[in-house]
């Protein structure tokens, strides 16, 4: 059960990112006078919410997005 709950609280996090990144970056290129059809940019988030809901039933993002982040980390000693 409290695995259940980290899952879904750790996936809305990264869905709440993701969905985030994608409103600042339509608003950003809307912005520009000289681009057309910058809604398309909305596209991924319907796509998201899809993973998002597939995630819930035992794919954890958090293991398998955390060696890609971690992977250019170099510690100096």
């Amino acid at each position: 059960m409290v695995f259940m709950v980290s899952l879904a609280l750790s996936n809305t996090l990264y869905l709440a990112a993701l969905i985030y990144y994608f409103i600042i970056t339509f608003l950003g290129y809307n912005a520009l006078p000289f681009l057309h059809h910058t809604e398309l940019l909305l596209a991924p988030i319907a796509v998201t919410i899809i993973l998002w809901f597939v995630s819930l039933f035992g794919l954890n993002l958090s293991k398998h997005l955390a060696p890609i982040f971690l992977s250019g980390v170099v510690l100096r000693k």
